[in-house]
């Protein structure tokens, strides 16, 4: 009776995760909407990042930049803005290590990722490899950028089966830090070709803003989904 009774609970709160990755009890949950938002924070977790990183996604654009605007320290700023924005980074649990590189490159997906990996950090990025006709972004230009780094790309080349449909893809968005952390949602960090759309933006959604200009010139439309961030998310992706 007792091993009835418990499978009656167990299929009365977990049913919908038999045989799956267990559940996860207690985690907490962020929603991030825009990519402002979602990319520093993303961009927090890569520079706090001790053990893991590893980011499966629909498409990736390594030279796209987290960090932009009135987020970054203006050059020659007053001694008080400084002092203020530094210690704002410590508050984020950054090391003077890490407010250092922040301080002094180009937080792009590539610079923050190829730093993490600097200090030891395992990251692995596994992108879609969509047919010519159908992909947004150039899948071999992202793994040439990402490996050049010394970071370890894979390239899913599914579509390339005869099995498979060609507009059919890995569709996941999803980044997983230190086992811990993961964003999953609709943001990638993209930034499509021909110029399309941006994943960065801002709460106001502006159609024209040199925050978005590309080395073309041209202003991509912004995109605007909402993000969630997890702790405690059961990592399947590399496995």
């Amino acid at each position: 009776m007792r091993m009835y009774s418990e499978s009656k609970e167990i299929i009365a709160t977990d049913w919908w995760a038999l045989g799956d990755t267990p559940v996860r009890r207690n985690s907490r949950v962020t929603y991030y909407v825009d990519g402002q938002a979602t990319f520093m924070e993303m961009c927090l977790c890569f520079m706090r990042a001790t053990r893991s990183i590893y980011l499966a996604n629909w498409g990736m654009e390594p030279d796209m930049l987290l960090i932009r605007g009135e987020d970054i320290l203006p050059e020659q700023p007053e001694q008080t803005v400084r002092t203020t924005y530094i210690e704002g980074l410590r508050a984020q649990g950054l090391q003077e290590a890490d407010i250092n590189f922040w301080l002094t490159h180009k937080l792009s997906v590539k610079e923050a990722l190829a730093y993490a990996q600097s200090k030891g950090v395992e990251v692995k990025v596994l992108l879609w490899k969509a047919k010519k006709a159908f992909a947004v972004y150039d899948p071999q230009a992202a793994y040439d950028k990402l490996t050049a780094a010394g970071i370890t790309c894979l390239l899913d080349d599914s579509a390339e089966g005869i099995l498979h449909h060609q507009i059919e893809s890995l569709h996941q968005k999803v980044t997983v830090v230190d086992h811990e952390i993961a964003f999953v949602g609709g943001l990638d960090p993209l930034i499509e070709k021909e110029d399309d759309f941006d994943r960065w933006d801002t709460p106001e959604h502006s159609f024209d803003t040199p925050l978005r200009h590309t080395q073309s010139g041209k202003t991509p439309m912004p995109g605007m989904i909402h993000t969630p961030k997890l702790q405690d998310w059961p990592l399947v992706m590399w496995n």
